[in-house]
């Protein structure tokens, strides 16, 4: 086999590897929380969830596969086009945050407001790890940020509250 086919083949494997690792770890979390606390903590957590979800759907639609084609066609402007879709989007957070406000608890839209930032800067340097091919490091960031999480609910296990699961999700 070629140098090429096996990078191919090799950039594809470690994709599709931290996308596993990713349902894995979001799939483990319902059980932690379920098995060390109230089912109904769960329960109150998957209502911010889904918004959660679903704005961060609203807020990314087709943003992937925009970037990506514009990052094919001019390269050397993917600064500026990473730069102003960060910029056009954002407005997007600011109303999604402003109806998890309106919708839940204050305490909790403040941490909804920090979710979607945080989801929409994730979703949106996502785009720059499929373009750069850098999976390697995105599959040990993600293992070091679960772990990280999982030794954070081990500690405060005895104590899971909904706010505690805002916070350490």
């Amino acid at each position: 086999m070629t140098s090429k086919i096996i990078n191919r083949i090799k950039f594809i494997s470690f994709n599709a590897l931290r996308q596993v690792l990713i349902s894995v770890f979001t799939t483990l979390i319902p059980f932690l929380v379920i098995y060390y606390s109230e089912k109904e903590i769960w329960g109150e957590f998957v209502s911010i969830l889904l918004f959660s979800l679903i704005a961060i759907q609203f807020i990314n639609w087709g943003n992937k596969e925009y970037l990506l084609r514009t990052f094919s066609e001019t390269p050397s402007e993917i600064k500026n086009t990473f730069s102003s879709n960060l910029v056009t989007r954002f407005p997007l957070v600011i109303l999604f945050s402003i109806i998890g406000f309106s919708y839940f608890k204050l305490d909790y839209g403040i941490y909804i407001f920090l979710w979607l930032l945080g989801r929409f800067l994730i979703h949106s340097y996502e785009v720059l790890v499929v373009y750069e091919k850098k999976f390697i490091s995105s599959t040990v960031i993600e293992s070091v940020c679960f772990l990280f999480f999982i030794l954070t609910f081990y500690y405060f296990k005895s104590d899971i509250y909904l706010k505690t699961l805002l916070v350490l999700y």
